[in-house]
Parts: C-alpha cells; sequence; structure tokens
C-alpha cells in the first residue's frame, strides 16, 4: 500500500477540561493530507493551546465534518462527526489526529468544510474552518512536482 502523510485534525469532547490559568484555550487544525490506502481519505492535524496535554482526553475533543459552507459549524448541522484516532509529532509538536472517510469516487472534487474542537470547563471551543478536497491534494501534488 501506499500511504501519503496527512496532517489529523481534533475532535469532539463531552467531558469538562480545565483551562490554563494563563492561556485561553484554542484550536488550530494546522496540517491536512490525503490517504491512499485500500480507500481515499482525509486525514487532520490537530493542535490544541492553552490546555494542558493531560487534559486533552477523547471524551471533550472532536471533530466536525460539512458537505458545505455552513453559517455556523456546530454539531446540530454536521454532516458527520468523529473522535481522535491518534496523535502525532510534527516537529516536535504532538498532534492529534482525525480522519475523514466518507468520500466516494463521484466526490473526488467536492469539497469536505472540517472544524475541531474541545470543551474546556463546560465551554466549546471551535477550531477556524478549513476546506479541503482530493482535487486540492493533487493540485498541491502537481505544483511541488513542477508538472
Amino acid at each position: 500500500m501506499l500511504a501519503l502523510t496527512l496532517v489529523l485534525l481534533v475532535c469532539a469532547m463531552t467531558v469538562s477540561v480545565s483551562a490554563n490559568d494563563s492561556t485561553t484555550p484554542s484550536v488550530s487544525i494546522d496540517k491536512f493530507n490525503l490517504v491512499f490506502e485500500d480507500n481515499v481519505y482525509l486525514k487532520y492535524a490537530v493542535k490544541f493551546d492553552g490546555v494542558e496535554d493531560d487534559s486533552i482526553i477523547s471524551g471533550n475533543i472532536g471533530m466536525l465534518y460539512f458537505n458545505a459552507p455552513q453559517t455556523d459549524y456546530t454539531e446540530e448541522n454536521a454532516t458527520y462527526t468523529s473522535g481522535v484516532v491518534g496523535y502525532t509529532t510534527i516537529n516536535d509538536m504532538k498532534y492529534y489526529t482525525f480522519e475523514y472517510r466518507h468520500i466516494t469516487a463521484k466526490q473526488m472534487t467536492d469539497y469536505v468544510y472540517s472544524v475541531a474542537y474541545i470543551d474546556v470547563d463546560g465551554e466549546r471551543y471551535y477550531s477556524a474552518p478549513v476546506k479541503y478536497s482530493v482535487l486540492d491534494y493533487c493540485y498541491a501534488k502537481l505544483g511541488k512536482t513542477g508538472v
């Protein structure tokens, strides 16, 4: 199998987490990619700032996916949701990984809009939405090879 590295995002949580006293919690989707294995899927790397690492658990983080742009990117109007599948280290930074595995052949040019979140002290913090597609991945790869 040919696996292309893809950086992952954050998933939804329901457990309360305590925030760092000096920093406001924030969530960001810093990396995303396309993976080719027995199927094609998007993989995200998510970073949580302002929260102690041992307070981040699978019950208080998550990822929301949408098939179209939204006015409000919330769980109530998400097309799919997912939990964290693991974590990875990139440039000495720990990222939590998420996967979107709902891409059919006819959706290869469709955008997937994604938002990661974390629940801290009873409040939900969202990342900025990102949009990505198989076609975006292909364009980026073509551009990097000079084709």
